[in-house]
């Protein structure tokens, strides 16, 4: 799993859902066994909690084009504000790890992301993802506060979130792609704490 959060709410969450359920519960689900292995997380954008080996916290963009152009030094800016630069020089590994288990996948979900510019580089690789094999998927959970999720209002986030992923993506692999993504609208989703 890849957070870009830096709490370790989904870690828990996840944890959770590898604890045996009980006996009196319909569903016996047990994600630990279903994945065969205990699940691991990387914090790409680092953790703020104090037991996890990668503390630091990433900010900052994905590429010089989204800093405002009165940086005089863009040399200066790479090293300590774009994201995938940091992220190589901190020599953790994580950047090609994900990138990985993303051309590994066949299955991509995303839940709570903004699909900001800022990871840019992450919905270009799984766009890319996509166009290589058609029976890749992604799934993209996004949330409508309570009293606002109405069917108009969910069609419309619908077609907003997908169509920020696709404004990521080359004009060419748009129409290859656009099919296999599905958008998911206030589904309680996975795991659940």
């Amino acid at each position: 799993f890849v957070s870009f959060n830096f709490t370790d709410v989904f870690d828990r969450c996840l944890i959770h859902s590898c604890k045996p359920a009980s006996s009196n519960r319909q569903n016996n689900f047990n994600l630990e066994s279903v994945l065969g292995a205990t699940p691991e997380v990387i914090h790409i954008h680092g953790n703020t909690v104090a037991s996890h080996n990668n503390r630091h916290l990433l900010l900052g963009i994905n590429d010089t084009t989204q800093a405002d152009n009165n940086f005089h030094r863009p040399k200066d800016l790479e090293a300590y504000l774009v994201k995938p630069r940091i992220n190589e020089s901190l020599e953790n590994g994580y950047a090609k790890k994900i990138a990985n288990m993303i051309e590994r996948s066949q299955y991509i979900i995303l839940c709570g992301t903004s699909l900001g510019p800022t990871d840019k580089v992450w919905w270009q690789m799984i766009g890319a993802w996509l166009g290589f094999n058609t029976n890749n998927r992604l799934i993209i959970h996004t949330y409508l506060q309570r009293g606002q999720c109405n069917q108009r209002q969910r069609i419309a986030m619908e077609r907003n979130t997908l169509q920020r992923f696709l404004d990521y993506q080359e004009q060419a692999i748009i129409p290859n792609i656009s099919k296999r993504i599905h958008v998911v609208v206030n589904n309680s989703g996975f795991p659940t704490c």
